[in-house]
């Protein structure tokens, strides 16, 4: 949710073709879409960084993950997660296959169980690594996706 809201305000700043008859839902579906040609021409892509994560009692955890991003013409992305550190979730990888129109699909691996589990659309909401963010915040959302 939080790169959907971020989309919307970076293309709200560069948007001035978008005609102003248009009602609140027209205009905020037309600013998404702006703010998703953004991501138009870019290709297959990885990426490596840190989560940190801060308890309640101010300990600072560090996760590093690494990951690539695919593009799926004409549909959304396929993006994988692999956490290589610390050894509590080592080698636990996330794959997010991420749909224009319907649900999108998610699995997670689970090293120690040595199992594969699928995310349901009801369980995206639960917390990512012993974070603040979701599983849901690990998927582009896709702008076709909230049309009223």
């Amino acid at each position: 949710m939080s790169q959907i809201l971020f989309s919307i305000l970076l293309a709200s700043m560069f948007v001035s073709d978008i005609p102003s008859g248009l009602s609140p839902e027209e205009k905020g579906q037309a600013i998404a879409l702006e703010g998703e040609k953004q991501f138009d021409g870019y290709e297959d892509s990885k990426f490596e960084q840190d989560l940190i994560v801060t308890n309640r009692r101010g300990q600072k955890i560090s996760r590093h993950m690494r990951g690539w991003i695919k593009p799926v013409p004409d549909d959304g992305d396929k993006v994988i997660f692999i956490m290589d550190s610390p050894a509590d979730v080592k080698g636990t990888q996330v794959l997010t296959i991420s749909h224009k129109v319907g649900f999108d699909d998610q699995w997670v691996y689970i090293p120690d169980k040595r199992r594969v589990k699928r995310l349901s659309s009801q369980n995206k909401g639960s917390k990512f690594m012993g974070s603040e963010y979701s599983f849901e915040d690990a998927t582009r959302e896709e702008p076709e996706k909230f049309k009223s």
